[in-house]
């Protein structure tokens, strides 16, 4: 998730991320580097995070954290969304993409002033 990725940049660290697909429970696990500012690995290669849009009431997690997710496949990701959430709009984003997103709206929280 954009999240998750954007956290090693937010505490100037290198992270490793496990998460499961969220249609078929697979392990993903990614690991930063440069401070959590690039990619390491990815495993397996074909993860990818869904970025969905949602009506927000001012809590992410009641919306978008809802239809935030990593998925092992861009299969995975299309059965869940069509099972799930066949209304709700939304991004497939490669895990570098993710790692894009994340890393402005986290990386610079905890800097001072």
């Amino acid at each position: 998730m954009p999240v998750a990725l954007g956290v090693g940049a937010m505490y100037d660290w290198d992270v490793h991320i496990q998460s499961s697909c969220r249609n078929c429970g697979a392990d993903d696990h990614i690991d930063t580097a440069d401070k959590g500012r690039a990619l390491k690995t990815v495993e397996p290669q074909d993860t990818c995070v869904c970025s969905g849009i949602r009506p927000s009431e001012g809590r992410a997690e009641t919306s978008l954290c809802t239809v935030l997710a990593f998925f092992c496949s861009d299969q995975c990701l299309e059965s869940w969304r069509l099972e799930n959430n066949p209304d709700t709009l939304g991004y497939r984003l490669s895990p570098d993409e993710g790692l894009g997103v994340g890393r402005p709206i986290f990386g610079q929280t905890l800097l001072p002033g």
